[in-house]
């Protein structure tokens, strides 16, 4: 049960939201106004064929005069009567808060390189991956070698997730800098004529990996299964 009644003038229904009743709730709301928006609202009796917003000629209107779009933006600037005098078209980027003049509905990025920024907060662990792979290849150009495009779960089915140096499984949830993390080693260096190819990767431990250095070694990654 209700122990008040709505708070606008000569309404007794039940109070169920602010101190109004769920009618004239809706009434407050569209006008912006939760204190005493009694004094302002007014019954619309002009039934509107088209959008009453300046150059719109969307005939389907959801609430005072305006079509959907053109009501969302009188709510954001809070004035219903004209509200495409306060209306700015643009928006602030999500990323460095840059104002955008003229901006498309739901744009929230001012340039591609703020959408990558964000891309990147959102995903740090595929964006250290990329990044790492990016330059292994570019060291790789750099002297002439051969170069193929592959990702670390590329070299894990190709041999597994066994340190190939000292034979200990890799723990992948372990992050760099940690001396077990996982690390990516050229099998022949690039510095001894070695290719960046995946025959030529294996994943090892970072330790083992500092340790081993530029160094060539006689032990080879068995393959897996999945690369018979």
């Amino acid at each position: 049960m209700h122990d008040s009644t709505c708070r606008w003038p000569e309404c007794e229904r039940p109070a169920k939201t602010k101190g109004f009743c769920s009618r004239d709730y809706e009434r407050g709301r569209r006008e912006c106004n939760l204190e005493d928006p009694w004094t302002t609202w007014a019954p619309i009796k002009i039934k509107y064929d088209e959008c009453r917003w300046p150059e719109c000629s969307v005939s389907k209107i959801k609430a005072r005069g305006l079509c959907r779009d053109h009501y969302r933006r009188a709510g954001l600037v809070g004035d219903m009567e004209e509200p495409w005098k306060l209306w700015k078209p643009g928006g602030h980027c999500i990323v460095c808060g840059t104002w955008r003049d003229g901006a498309i509905r739901n744009q929230r990025f001012c340039s591609s390189a703020c959408n990558v920024l964000d891309w990147k907060r959102r995903n740090p662990e595929r964006s250290r991956e990329l990044d790492r792979e990016h330059t292994r290849r570019r060291r790789a150009q750099k002297m002439a070698t051969q170069v193929e495009r592959f990702t670390d779960k590329d070299i894990r089915m190709a041999h597994g997730d066994v340190c190939y140096l000292c034979g200990d499984r890799i723990n992948f949830r372990l992050k760099f800098p940690h001396p077990k993390s996982r690390s990516v080693d050229h099998i022949i260096p690039l510095s001894r004529g070695g290719s960046h190819t995946l025959g030529n990767v294996a994943m090892t431990h970072y330790q083992c990996n500092q340790i081993k250095n530029a160094k060539a070694v006689d032990r080879m990654p068995q393959p897996t299964l999945f690369a018979l």
